[in-house]
């Protein structure tokens, strides 16, 4: 498999105003044509309803100090009407230039059962 193959289900962001919220840097092209949105250079408290976002923050936050890579597997909630797809999620915590672990990547693979 190469990078090519996975990059369009791929997200990257970063921790910004003091962990208070993330910038994606990065948004797959396979995620805006499934989930019908484009998240590139946006703020997740921008996108996301206020307790979408919170929960969004509060828990990515969390996984990004533990430093570990992180199975998930769930169904699409945050999206209207895909709760249908479910998926299998690997979420990688990333060091920053500046400050150790800064930014998050996720990678998913979607199916409909």
């Amino acid at each position: 498999m190469e990078i090519y193959d996975v990059a369009p289900y791929i997200f990257v962001k970063d921790a910004v105003f003091g962990d208070r919220d993330f910038l994606y840097r990065y948004w797959g092209t396979a995620l805006t044509n499934l989930l019908g949105y484009e998240m590139s250079g946006k703020l997740a408290s921008d996108h996301y309803t206020p307790d979408q976002s919170a929960m969004t923050i509060k828990g990515h936050m969390k996984f990004l100090k533990a430093g570990k890579p992180k199975l998930s597997k769930s169904r699409v909630f945050w999206a209207e009407k895909k709760d249908y797809l479910a998926y299998t999620g690997l979420l990688l915590p990333l060091d920053g230039a500046s400050e150790p672990l800064q930014h998050l990547m996720m990678g998913f693979d979607f199916s409909t059962a």
